[in-house]
């Protein structure tokens, strides 16, 4: 998949770029500056850059996802940039800066629902490449103001909350003679706003593993890990978690790779009882042909309640993605997502008894895009599309759906 290609199905929303649970230590992620991997370089620029945007009209069922929620017209308009190093994947060092924009216009006032029509995405990477050892820091900040309407935005606890989001990410590896060692670490802050009575969370972890290659599978790495780390909830305690796990990596071309990880989770609970959870991702990555194209993960984790006081909950859930050349130059997304969440009280709390809860959030898209050319150097394109998410509690207050359809007109430079 080339840059460009990514760019516009991001802004659609319909391309979920989602994070190995129990190796990268991502809870939610963003955008983040990737390798184009058909980059044109030319000896006169130590670096690429591309210029983005786009404009939509939107029309959103439920703006506040809340149940029996406020349907509305939204215009979006969204820009950014993406800077990287030219001499990706060589011997030295490796760099990258992007930003992302977003302009919402609502109906009305209640249909904003008091949120700040802006919101910013800032992130970046500093790798350094060696022989046999590689080196690589990310950084990503996101000031999420509860406009985006995306298939990989879509919260279904936080719903359209706002916060400031940081996460910071640390990785060495060094290569083996049938393998690699590799370390992890990083840290992640959610700050909502005040009026919004939700969680922040701070969290830390740290990673190690070894890698093997077998003689018999050179296209297979088996590896041991070992995770351990804090979730820091207000209004929820203090967590201190150590998992142990099996982990696997399978690569058959550049466009084929799959992986997963399978393990044991000590979580220690301040002022409550520990508890073991049983914890896995897997993934995929497939193309199946070269005009289609398939990517899938699925997860099972626990982790502290943004909304809840004193509960933790069992998440167990996929998100699919499949995309299709059609004649014509016509490109069809379609994505898929499911979660089933359990919560259940961490540690004893003061005054009532915690409400347990139990969620199942869907969460589907499709969409169509064609390209227009505009000029030599800009590229254009057109696209429609339509999500649809929906929330069904035990608890009926908590339930929401929400269809979203609109077309989108896009450039890059």
């Amino acid at each position: 998949m080339n840059t460009k290609t990514l760019y516009l199905w991001a802004a659609l929303g319909l391309f979920s770029v989602v994070p190995n649970a129990l190796v990268s230590g991502d809870y939610f992620t963003g955008k983040e500056v990737y390798d184009s991997g058909d980059a044109v370089v030319f000896d006169a620029s130590p670096y690429n850059i591309d210029l983005y945007g786009g404009a939509s009209a939107v029309y959103n069922s439920n703006t506040t996802q809340l149940l029996n929620g406020t349907g509305a017209w939204v215009g979006v308009f969204d820009f950014g940039f993406e800077l990287e190093s030219a001499n990706q994947g060589g011997r030295g060092i490796d760099y990258g800066l992007g930003y992302d924009g977003g302009a919402y216009w609502w109906e009305s006032s209640a249909a904003a629902a008091g949120r700040d029509p802006l919101e910013h995405r800032v992130d970046g990477y500093f790798q350094v490449n060696g022989g046999k050892t590689r080196f690589r820091f990310t950084a990503d900040y996101y000031r999420n103001n509860g406009n985006s309407m995306d298939f990989n935005n879509v919260q279904r606890e936080t719903r359209t909350a706002q916060s400031n989001d940081l996460t910071l990410n640390a990785g060495l590896e060094r290569d083996l003679a049938n393998g690699s060692l590799e370390f992890g670490a990083g840290y992640l802050l959610r700050a909502f706003d005040s009026n919004t009575f939700l969680n922040d969370q701070h969290s830390y972890f740290g990673d190690v593993a070894w890698y093997h290659r077998p003689n018999f599978a050179p296209k297979t790495s088996l590896g041991v890990g070992f995770r351990f780390g804090t979730d820091n909830y207000q209004n929820n305690a203090d967590q201190e978690f150590y998992t142990t796990t099996l982990r696997w990596r399978y690569q058959a071309s550049g466009k084929t790779t799959a992986y997963g990880s399978v393990g044991w989770e000590n979580r220690g609970v301040a002022g409550g009882q520990d508890a073991d959870n049983f914890v896995f991702d897997a993934g995929v990555v497939w193309a199946m042909s070269d005009k289609t194209k398939f990517d899938f993960f699925a997860s099972r984790s626990v982790r502290p309640s943004y909304s809840g006081v004193g509960q933790d909950y069992e998440n167990l859930g996929f998100t699919a993605l499949l995309t299709h050349d059609l004649p014509g130059l016509f490109v069809l997304n379609a994505s898929a997502g499911f979660d089933n969440s359990n919560y259940f009280a961490s540690a004893p709390v003061a005054g009532p008894a915690a409400n347990v809860r139990e969620d199942d959030f869907v969460r589907f898209g499709v969409g169509l895009s064609h390209p227009v050319a505009l000029t030599q150097d800009v590229q254009g394109s057109v696209s429609v599309f339509y999500n649809y998410n929906e929330t069904d509690s035990s608890l009926n207050f908590i339930d929401f759906d929400q269809h979203i359809t609109g077309i989108r007109f896009g450039f890059l430079y």
